[in-house]
C-alpha cells in the first residue's frame, strides 16, 4: 500500500492527478483506521472534484469497513439517493 502511487507516471504530484479525476466519489473514513487513516482520506477528498467525505467512529481500526455495515450502508444509501 505504501508503495503506491496514482501518480506515478501521469504528474508531478498527487494533487494534480487528484483534480484529473471528473467520477462523482465518496469516501468514508474511519477514525481508528491506520491502515488508511482519516487524514490520507481527506488529503484524497480536498484535492478531488465531486467528493464527499465522511467520517464514521469505530473501535475496530481497518476492519471498521466490515463491521460498521449499518453505518456505512446509511452513508452509501444518502450518497446514491442524491445522484
Amino acid at each position: 500500500m505504501d508503495s503506491h502511487n496514482i501518480s506515478r507516471g501521469r504528474h508531478a504530484d498527487v494533487a494534480t492527478t487528484l483534480r484529473q479525476i471528473e467520477q462523482q466519489t465518496l469516501l468514508i473514513g474511519i477514525t481508528s483506521d491506520i491502515l488508511c487513516p482519516p487524514e490520507e482520506q481527506m488529503l484524497l477528498a480536498r484535492h478531488m472534484h465531486n467528493c464527499i467525505y465522511h467520517e464514521i467512529d469505530s473501535p475496530y481500526g481497518h476492519d471498521g469497513f466490515l463491521i460498521e455495515f449499518e453505518k456505512i450502508g446509511r452513508i452509501l444509501e444518502e450518497f446514491l439517493e442524491e445522484r
